[in-house]
C-alpha cells in the first residue's frame, strides 16, 4: 500500500488491514499475520479523542522513515506523552508524543489459520494489559543490566535473566492467542 494511501485511509478514519513486517511484537503479531488497524482520533474539541490504554498496540511513526507498531507499556497524562515498545524487544522506544500515535491494532487474524482475535474484547484486553505490565517490568530491569554492563564487560548473567523475565510473557502471548 503506498505511503499516501495509507495516511489517507488514517486520516479519513477508515480501519485498515495490512499485513506487518518485522518481529518486534513477535510472538503476540507473527509473521505472515494481517492485521486491522483503526485510526484513533486525538484531535476531539474537548481533547478527549479516543482512550490510549495500557497493553493498547499501537500505530505511529518513528521520526520521518518508517511506522512501528508497538505496545503501549506507559502513559504520562500530564506530558501527554506514550511510551511503547515492541514485546520482542528488551529496551522501551523513546517517549512518543499522544498526537503521533495514529491507530490500534483491533484485530489480529492469524497467518495460515482460521483464528481471528478481536482486541476490543473484554478478555483480550485484560491479557494485553498483562503483558504491557511484564513488558514494563522487562524494560526497567534491562536498563538497570546495560547501567551494570557499563561497569563489567561480561554479564554472562544477563542473558539468563532475560529468558526468565521473557518467559511468562511468551506464556501468555502462546496460550492466549495461538
Amino acid at each position: 500500500m503506498g505511503e499516501n494511501i495509507f495516511t489517507g485511509l488514517l486520516d479519513c478514519n477508515v480501519p485498515i488491514r495490512i499485513r506487518p513486517v518485522g518481529l518486534s511484537m513477535h510472538p503476540f503479531i507473527r509473521k505472515g499475520d494481517c492485521i486491522t488497524i483503526t485510526p484513533i482520533s486525538l484531535n476531539t474539541p474537548d481533547k478527549s479523542g479516543d482512550m490510549i490504554a495500557h497493553g493498547d498496540c499501537v500505530i505511529f511513526r518513528e521520526g520521518s522513515e518508517r511506522w512501528l507498531i508497538h505496545r503501549v507499556i506507559g502513559i504520562n497524562h500530564k506530558k501527554e506523552t506514550i511510551l511503547t515498545k515492541g514485546d520482542a524487544l528488551l529496551q522501551s522506544d523513546r517517549l512518543v508524543p499522544r498526537e503521533m500515535i495514529r491507530g490500534r491494532v483491533t484485530i489480529i487474524h492469524r497467518a495460515n489459520s482460521e483464528k481471528v482475535y478481536h482486541l476490543d474484547q473484554p478478555l483480550p484486553g485484560i491479557i494485553c494489559r498483562l503483558i504491557a505490565l511484564l513488558s514494563r517490568g522487562e524494560s526497567i530491569i534491562s536498563s538497570i543490566f546495560r547501567l551494570r554492563r557499563r561497569q563489567v564487560e561480561v554479564s554472562p548473567e544477563f542473558e539468563f535473566i532475560t529468558r526468565i523475565i521473557k518467559f511468562p510473557k511468551w506464556i501468555l502471548t502462546r496460550l492466549s492467542f495461538s
